[in-house]
């Protein structure tokens, strides 16, 4: 599990079906399998978006001051022009401006 928090998607997948072949797993965790196989791919495809967008360097971002230091939020317009469009609204319209965010 830890592999898979890591997005080491490759390394998770390597284990589960080495513990799958082995007959080291409950018939839950088998399942698991394919679901690991699976995000291999998705991160392949993930980090083939994110390459493009950092060469495009077109990305909205948003510049947070909190009083442990600054904060650079990039917005994914791309995958969510709404939210992004709503969110730089507010953000222009000071909303968030001495807004005091808890565990953040």
């Amino acid at each position: 599990m830890v592999h898979l928090s890591l997005s080491e998607f490759d390394k998770a997948a390597a284990l589960i079906n080495r513990a799958v072949k082995a007959g080291e797993v409950s018939p839950d965790a088998a399942a698991f399998e394919k679901t690991c196989d699976d995000y291999v791919e998705f991160w392949k495809t993930e980090q083939s978006l994110r390459a493009a967008e950092a060469n495009a360097n077109d990305l909205p971002r948003v510049l947070f001051k909190t009083n442990k230091g600054e904060i650079v939020l990039e917005l994914f317009e791309n995958e969510a022009p709404n939210t992004v469009a709503n969110f730089i609204s507010l953000v222009e319209a000071k909303k968030y401006n001495g807004v005091k965010f808890h565990r953040v």
